[in-house]
């Protein structure tokens, strides 16, 4: 039912009431009959279950989240007030200190008060910092992934070549991209130990596997295994990887091709 016809239905119900109510008056000025008494009583039933469907009944407006959660926080106050007041207010018989004791529950409560204002306030400081940072940040860390999806590997038909990796190493380098260009220097140094036959490059194998390889060759075992070691626990282990790193991988590089020759 829309609202007209709920509107059209109360005006005539109330219409109605009103005939019937007047209806006594007219007929004993006029010598007839009054109305029974029990079309009264149906007249009032209809009215009274118009006036109590849901549409016509009133309800109050429920609080919004931020008004239960500040009653609820108000009422704690409250609440830490009785407890205060309960707890530290001397006793009639303290007549010495009941003084200085009496305002004892107003200062404690003033400084848990003060207390929890700026410990509000400390948490609003964070938020907005926080915010500030993710927006100012927002297009540096968009610039940085943008960087970060170009690839400068070799392609696959050169990828078994050592100087490309190095090659690649160099240009990750001067991109700002230090962590790529440190494990770009470690595959060079696998490719190149395939070149000369000391190992075989496979991406699926560790290396662990690879210096196992070399224990028959104690000099290149000696020069690979601690930048194994290394690019493990940086690159597999999350550690910081700084430019030394980055040069002592290409020294040992280096001294792999002296090897060689």
């Amino acid at each position: 039912m829309n609202m007209r016809a709920r509107l059209l239905q109360l005006l005539w119900t109330v219409i109605t009431f009103c005939v019937a109510l007047g209806q006594p008056h007219t007929a004993s000025a006029q010598g007839a009959a009054p109305s029974s008494p029990s079309s009264d009583a149906r007249v009032r039933a209809a009215f009274h279950d118009v006036l109590s469907s849901p549409e016509y009944r009133y309800a109050p407006p429920q609080p919004s989240f931020i008004e239960r959660q500040w009653k609820r926080f108000t009422d704690k106050l409250s609440d830490i007030w009785e407890w205060l007041k309960r707890h530290f207010t001397p006793h009639r018989s303290d007549t010495k200190l009941s003084g200085a004791l009496a305002i004892l529950p107003t200062i404690i409560y003033i400084l848990l008060a003060v207390g929890l204002l700026v410990l509000i306030g400390y948490g609003a400081a964070a938020l907005a910092q926080w915010i500030v940072q993710r927006r100012t940040a927002g297009p540096s860390r968009r610039k940085k992934a943008k960087v970060e999806d170009v690839v400068i590997e070799p392609e696959e038909s050169a990828q078994t070549e050592p100087d490309a990796w190095i090659r690649a190493a160099q240009a990750y380098l001067a991109a700002g991209e230090l962590r790529k260009a440190y494990r770009a220097v470690f595959i060079a140094v696998l490719v190149r130990l395939d070149h000369i036959g000391a190992i075989r490059f496979e991406r699926s194998k560790t290396n662990g596997e690879y210096v196992r390889s070399l224990m028959s060759r104690p000099p290149l075992l000696a020069l690979v295994r601690p930048v194994a070691r290394d690019f493990d626990a940086r690159w597999y282990g999350g550690l910081q990887i700084s430019e030394d790193d980055y040069h002592r991988a290409l020294r040992a590089y280096e001294d792999v091709r002296a090897q060689q020759a």
